[in-house]
């Protein structure tokens, strides 16, 4: 059987770009980098980190700084309603929308969601502040339990 050129080309093309990915990662994490997990939320999360998150958001709004690091930060945001319209400045952006995905990665970042089915997955150090009537989050491995009523930090790594 043969390969077309163009499915071998995209292939090689794919597997680059996750070896870069990957190492571009591993010089923003360290030992000291926690897990975050966040499943079926509703309220608020605010995480100011170094390191990657991806996620989701059924309705809401989701608000993502670049901070300044001296390193670019990959963010991307689609979904079937999503407005970005709103640019508070050159390195913040609010989305609003639903069923939105985000990737978030390296750099210096702060990511705000506010809204309804929040599930992400993080790999950071910094900080997260949670807030919300529903949903569960689990920090390193930790058993899962209820979002805080009222905010309530916690740090990410050491």
């Amino acid at each position: 059987m043969r390969i077309p050129l163009v499915l071998l080309t995209v292939f090689v093309l794919a597997l680059t770009a996750v070896a870069g990915a990957q190492a571009g990662l591993a010089r923003f994490l360290t030992a000291t980098t926690s897990q975050l997990s966040l499943r079926n939320g509703e309220g608020t999360v605010v995480i100011y980190a170094r390191g990657a998150v991806i996620g989701s958001v059924d309705r809401g709004r989701i608000t993502i700084t670049d901070r300044p690091s001296g390193t670019d930060t990959d963010i991307v945001v689609t979904g079937e309603d999503v407005d970005k319209t709103i640019e508070r400045s050159d390195r913040t952006t609010v989305y609003r929308g639903t069923e939105m995905r985000f990737r978030v990665f390296a750099g210096d970042w702060r990511v705000g969601i506010t809204g309804e089915g929040i599930d992400l997955s993080a790999v950071a150090d910094g900080t997260v502040t949670l807030k919300g009537e529903a949903g569960t989050y689990a920090i390193d491995g930790s058993s899962y339990r209820r979002w805080p009523q009222e905010f309530k930090s916690f740090r990410l790594g050491d």
